[in-house]
């Protein structure tokens, strides 16, 4: 992947923040299967969602205001009190660890408010991994795919602001969720948002919004287009998908008789960067 790839997802990242970005994705792709120009497009239209056009990796901001908290968090929704409390006014800041250890609390495989759990494991990377059942699956499938990588997400979740450890935050949820194979099913609307359903649910629109531009699933579609530009994907070789059929980048049914085509095209759609193939989330 190319740092003039990026620029066009992320655009107002800096030059050492696309430098750094492509260096985490380039040096680490393969190990996670993702070579793909399908898979790379529905990778990064999500961290584009989640880390913003910056393309930093972050921590999870809780500067939320008191009626943002009530119809975000379900904990504030029941406590409304509370969120008077800790919410952003213009009397007081918000109070992001309480909210936090709050609002994810007894959730997700975190232990209770006073654990510090949910302000610990809030989100983070470029994924923005969420929760200490999260943080603790993907450092085992970090560990299993890069044995000596040098990262330890669950012991050190402030890591995940660094492009390296947020690169492999993101891409250990990927593949421990199974979306590679996702993204192989298609690059069409409902295909975008089976994976934003795994990445997201709270996101799901609610019945008649699902084309509301606010919305998060409809932005992660919004990004996918790009992203589908950038990595090519209409020119894509014919490939498997999760079922073993064969299919078009588009989704469509492959035409017979063409031959074989092997991942190499795909692979390359991404261009190079000092001599090696690039691909991100």
């Amino acid at each position: 992947m190319t740092t003039a790839q990026l620029k066009k997802i992320f655009t107002t990242a800096t030059a050492t923040t696309l430098s750094d970005l492509a260096k985490a994705f380039n040096n680490n792709f393969k190990k996670f299967d993702m070579n793909r120009c399908l898979r790379k497009a529905h990778f990064f239209a999500q961290v584009r969602k989640e880390v913003g056009p910056d393309g930093k990796p972050k921590r999870e901001s809780m500067n939320y205001p008191p009626a943002r908290l009530k119809s975000k968090f379900g904990y504030f929704a029941r406590h409304p009190k509370e969120a008077n409390l800790y919410g952003r006014t213009n009397k007081h800041r918000a109070q992001q660890k309480a909210i936090a250890n709050r609002a994810y609390g007894n959730r997700i495989g975190n232990g209770n408010v006073a654990s510090g759990d949910g302000w610990k494991y809030r989100g983070g990377g470029f994924i923005q991994l969420t929760g200490r059942a999260n943080w603790k699956s993907v450092q085992k499938e970090i560990d299993k795919r890069y044995p000596k990588s040098g990262v330890d997400i669950k012991k050190d979740p402030d890591s995940t602001e660094k492009p390296k450890a947020g690169m492999l935050s993101g891409m250990g949820f990927w593949s421990s969720k199974g979306l590679n194979q996702k993204a192989d099913e298609g690059a069409q609307k409902r295909h975008v948002n089976a994976v934003s359903r795994i990445v997201n649910p709270g996101e799901k629109p609610k019945k008649g919004h699902e084309n509301a531009k606010s919305n998060g699933w409809v932005r992660r579609w919004k990004h996918f287009k790009t992203t589908k530009k950038v990595f090519k994907v209409a020119s894509c070789t014919r490939r498997r998908n999760s079922k073993g059929k064969c299919v078009t980048a588009a989704a469509g049914p492959a035409a017979k008789g063409k031959g074989k085509a092997g991942g190499k095209s795909e692979a390359a759609g991404a261009g190079k960067t000092s001599g090696k193939n690039k691909a991100k989330k």
